[in-house]
């Protein structure tokens, strides 16, 4: 069950059996440790709640009210359609996490004036490849205030370097010939003369 890749998704998995809900195993992700959430959380007080099934098959129950976040889930859930379980089948279980741990404290937050220095701590807590991971999840579940943010975070790490210390910190293989990089830096210069 669980991979190199996945050994995070298997504390996820486990925290999610065990029924101790979303916020759970976004922990259990982030820290490896899964602790008891709220019943405000898990959604298990008086709201409604929603499953959500990762593409590696792990369920998360989730309040309603964090699963309309999710512009690519609100109609289902406005529709009453969200009886079954809703698959995700472009969001693996740890990256479903570290979403739903997101959306769970924002909407506990509230827009508190400590939410960006907590969206700045969630940020520096994700590697490149976390990082690219959360951005495609919530660019599939259409959810534009974390889409927004992990951009930012990718261009400010992009700030400032050189292509060639952009390619090293986000692991991108130069596919150009030394010929080709003189000839493009050549008719970028020409075209600032102009």
């Amino acid at each position: 069950m669980a991979t190199e890749k996945g050994k995070g998704a298997a504390a996820v998995a486990a925290a999610a059996e065990k029924g101790k809900g979303a916020a759970a195993a976004a922990a259990a992700a982030e820290k490896g440790k899964g602790g008891r959430p709220t019943a405000a959380e898990t959604g298990e007080a008086e709201g409604k709640t929603v499953k959500l099934k990762s593409s590696d098959a792990h369920i998360f129950v989730v309040p309603a009210e964090l699963a309309k976040l999710f512009k690519v889930i609100a109609d289902v859930v406005d529709k009453g359609c969200a009886d079954d379980t809703i698959p995700l089948p472009n969001v693996d279980a740890r990256t479903l996490a570290k979403v739903i741990h997101y959306c769970a404290n924002h909407l506990r937050m509230n827009d508190e004036p400590d939410v960006r220095g907590w969206d700045e701590e969630f940020v520096g807590n994700l590697d490149v490849a976390g990082l690219y991971d959360v951005m495609l999840a919530a660019q599939y579940l259409d959810y534009e205030r974390l889409l927004d943010l992990i951009c930012k975070a990718v261009g400010d790490m992009m700030a400032g370097k050189t292509a060639e210390q952009i390619r090293t910190t986000f692991g991108i293989e130069n596919d150009f010939t030394p010929e080709e990089e003189a000839e493009i830096a050549a008719e970028i210069a020409a075209d600032f003369e102009d």
